[in-house]
């Protein structure tokens, strides 16, 4: 029976870690394709998503015209690439910066909402929008400090100071590129975590802008199209929810792995110092 070399894992996880990345970034730029479309449509003649999604589904704007059916049938071919083409390089834009726009916009949901709950003035309490912001340092140190400031402290060890104390997202970001590169298993789970969450925030920015589009087409018009605003409002209320659920998660398996890589080298380098007591015992009985 044929063996599998000791590579052909290593290989396969980097594979499988492509493939997420790039449905990760094709799922949000098909809809992000189709909203912009939409976009383009209501600026010329009006029309909604779903109109808009039919038409790239059956090819409406390729004109059959005095074309033979196998030309036709090319041009229908070359269409599909280009839109599943373009539809990747959106998604990849779309990600490079949506996650830091969802995240703004569910900090400052969450700050609103605080202020109304507990009848705050926002403009005495406009610090407070920080402690909604990722990392969610503050609220970490208020819910378990001693894991965050024990996390920090690894961090210091294994990172040079200037990381530590650059004005970036830290200690999370110190963390995460010492998980990246202390453990492998570490480091899927982080890239993992980390696909999941920008392919949530994406589909958040889009159905904001979904919105948007809706209410935007009842100036024109004035028509109300119910289902494209409540789809679009729900849509918005739960990729919200779950973009900032999973990246509160994200952070906190973060900080986790990082005591549990700490553990591990503890415990490797008391192996170490009893191996090399035990041989020094030995050597004294000789």
């Amino acid at each position: 029976m044929a063996s599998i070399s000791e590579e052909t894992p290593s290989v396969i996880r980097e594979f499988h870690i492509t493939i997420v990345d790039f449905v990760g970034a094709l799922m949000p730029g098909i809809v992000w394709f189709v909203l912009l479309a939409t976009a383009l449509s209501l600026a010329k003649a009006g029309g909604n998503p779903l109109d808009t999604a039919k038409g790239v589904v059956n090819a409406r704007w390729i004109d059959h015209g005095t074309k033979t059916e196998g030309e036709f049938y090319v041009a229908v071919g070359a269409f599909y690439i280009a839109v599943g083409l373009a539809s990747v390089l959106l998604g990849w834009v779309i990600k490079a910066t949506g996650i830091l726009w969802a995240d703004r916009l569910c900090a400052g949901v969450l700050w609103i909402w605080d202020c109304v709950r507990h009848w705050k003035n926002p403009r005495k309490h406009w610090a407070d929008y920080q402690i909604y912001r990722f990392p969610y340092s503050e609220l970490i140190k208020i819910e378990n400090g001693d894991a965050l400031r024990a996390a920090q402290a690894f961090a210091n060890d294994h990172v040079p100071a200037t990381c530590t104390k650059a004005p970036l997202d830290q200690p999370f970001l110190s963390c995460k590129l010492v998980l990246r590169h202390s453990d492998a298993l570490f480091s899927q789970e982080a890239e993992r975590a980390e696909a999941q969450v920008s392919l949530l925030g994406s589909l958040f920015l889009a159905s904001v802008f979904s919105f948007v589009l809706a209410i935007y087409a009842l100036w024109p018009t004035g028509a109300w199209d119910w289902r494209w605003i409540v789809g679009s409002t729900l849509a918005a209320v739960y990729f919200g929810y779950s973009f900032h659920t999973d990246r509160r998660a994200e952070v906190n398996r973060t900080y986790l792995m990082t005591l549990l890589l700490e553990k591990r080298q503890e415990d490797k380098q008391q192996l170490k110092q009893a191996a090399a007591a035990a041989g020094a015992d030995a050597a004294k009985v000789k």
